[in-house]
């Protein structure tokens, strides 16, 4: 804590990055878990997207970041634990339904992609679609995007600088 307060002002790029950060969360408490998502990957998109908006560019711009990669194995580690073994199964059918893998650069891939689903909506539609009814579903994507957060929160937070 000492050394975040002796740094504060060298780390003042994390200010905005973190009010999304700490919204996504009360978002994730209240079971808003579309919103959530929204939240966290403003988060990652600030700190590693380099203001690209193409799928194929930001996934690259992700893709070329290593604290990004890492934190993305680390949340899928996580999702692997015992603990949260429900939720990686949910999580893997979403994955699956988006036709990505599960390697670092289909999930990578994957949350752009989702990205898009949750931004438009249409009945009609047999992707996955987020709407007030059916928030549940989305809970393992946010879960997951809320790990590789606090893994780069930690990181960031002790004096890194994104490496993008």
């Amino acid at each position: 804590m000492k050394r975040i307060l002796e740094n504060r002002e060298a780390q003042e790029f994390l200010t905005i990055p973190m009010s999304f950060f700490r919204e996504a969360c009360n978002d994730f408490r209240n079971h808003r878990y579309v919103a959530a998502f929204y939240g966290f990957y403003f988060f990652l998109d600030d700190l590693y997207g380099a203001a690209k908006t193409k799928n194929r560019q930001v996934m690259e711009e992700f893709l070329d970041s290593a604290q990004l990669r890492g934190a993305f194995e680390e949340a899928y580690r996580v999702l692997s634990e015992p603990a949260t073994s429900s939720q990686k199964a949910a999580f893997d059918t979403l994955v699956a339904r988006l036709n990505c893998a599960t390697s670092v650069e289909g999930l990578v891939e994957f949350v752009v992609l989702m990205r898009g689903e949750l931004h438009h909506f249409s009945q009609r539609s047999n992707r996955p679609k987020g709407h007030p009814l059916n928030q549940e579903l989305f809970q393992p994507v946010a879960f997951f995007l809320m790990t590789v957060c606090v893994t780069l929160i930690t990181r960031l937070a002790m004096g890194e600088k994104p490496d993008k």
